[in-house]
């Protein structure tokens, strides 16, 4: 089978996008990638647009996106997998390179959450768990993932400020990117102060809700090694599924899909 490449990038303005569409917001990045690519849109075979529908007023996201980029009438897939769709939607693009169907496809993220208030988002991302017996007893996201912060803390020792380094190396990185939704980086000092969300969980481990758009054009290898002198090769691609009831998971601390990864590789 062919290697796959990223050969180019694109990544817009995320924030509270009141000045764009979700289709202006995926324009920006997929601008920026055909760029970075040093390519144009007749050079695409296809499309992967990931997005989660139900936060947007739009409901066909990938059609209504397609359209905007004038990449009609070739092929558009929809991926959606909550927090996990732009994986997915680069998963999706690698199968179809591999399998030869396509040789150029282009990536695209794009999600508009500013449109719906806080506590309709919160109980959205609630019910992408278990419904009957889970989210009807007020799961959210970082309930979910506190739980398997709590026992990731039981098995391994990791400790408040062990977790809290994600999050100050993440700000320090939005720091240095214009793009970014918060530019200021933060003290483990000023993490540990903030205010609890969901135990471990403070306010600075938790992302925002926020508008944006990200791209990336993945080509198998002969395209990627004609196209670009910077590829970026893909050495392993997991997927995995696990029980969407956490009360039946075997395992609060194992990532599947990383283990499938890891085998690839």
């Amino acid at each position: 089978m062919s290697r796959v490449g990223v050969i180019g990038v694109g990544h817009g303005v995320f924030g509270r996008r009141s000045d764009a569409t979700v289709q202006e917001l995926a324009f920006e990045a997929f601008r920026m990638a055909l760029k970075d690519a040093g390519i144009g849109r007749e050079n695409l075979d296809a499309t992967v647009v990931a997005a989660v529908p139900e936060y947007h007023k739009q409901r066909s996201v990938a059609g209504v996106v397609q359209e905007y980029l004038g990449l009609n009438p070739l092929p558009t897939w929809l991926t959606e997998v909550a927090c996990a769709s732009g994986s997915a939607a680069i998963r999706t693009a690698w199968m179809a390179i591999q399998s030869g169907l396509h040789d150029v496809v282009a990536v695209i993220g794009c999600q508009k959450m500013t449109e719906l208030e806080t506590a309709e988002i919160l109980a959205l991302m609630g019910r992408v768990g278990e419904v009957q017996w889970e989210s009807v007893f007020g799961t959210t996201f970082p309930g979910y993932y506190a739980m398997f912060a709590t026992r990731h803390m039981h098995e391994f020792g990791t400790t408040r400020e062990n977790l809290l380094q994600v999050a100050i190396k993440n700000h320090h990185y939005g720091a240095k990117n214009p793009n970014a939704l918060f530019r200021k980086e933060i003290t483990l000092e000023k993490a540990l102060a903030s205010d609890p969300v969901a135990s471990p969980f403070c306010v600075y481990d938790c992302c925002a809700n926020a508008d944006g758009a990200a791209c990336v054009i993945l080509a198998a290898e002969d395209r990627a090694k004609s196209i670009s002198e910077k590829v970026v090769w893909l050495d392993g691609d997991g997927s995995a599924t696990s029980s969407m009831s956490v009360i039946r998971r075997p395992d609060l601390v194992v990532l599947p899909s990383a283990q499938e990864a890891s085998r690839q590789a």
